[in-house]
């Protein structure tokens, strides 16, 4: 299975594979008690191999720091956020996740 964000739709096709179900399903569920939604869902998500998982993604944006980033280095790739100093890669750090971009690895808990 691959985790294809580039478009809104890849997105929600992958989640609706993914939790098996409707993305108007998940929404509703989130919406209506996002506590039980977690809580139904934390062992699929638990048992499904992340590690293994192939993500495709295009490029990223945040406005953490009102888009202090974008606005002195313009938008740049998703590999190029995650080896310069930017807010995407330090709120990553925070949470311990790492990429190992020369191998294709991502890393989380130092595993």
């Amino acid at each position: 299975m691959v985790f294809d964000i580039r478009t809104e739709d890849s997105a929600k096709i992958f989640l609706e594979n993914f939790f098996n179900t409707t993305i108007r399903t998940l929404i509703e569920m989130y919406n209506k008690d996002s506590e039980y939604f977690w809580s139904l869902n934390d062992d699929l998500i638990k048992s499904k191999n992340i590690f293994c998982q192939k993500f495709v993604v295009m490029h990223y944006t945040s406005s953490l720091n009102k888009c202090d980033c974008i606005k002195q280095n313009g938008i740049n790739s998703l590999q190029w956020a995650l080896t310069k100093e930017t807010e995407l890669k330090m709120f990553l750090a925070s949470i311990d996740v790492r990429f190992d971009l020369k191998n294709k690895e991502l890393y989380f808990n130092k595993e």
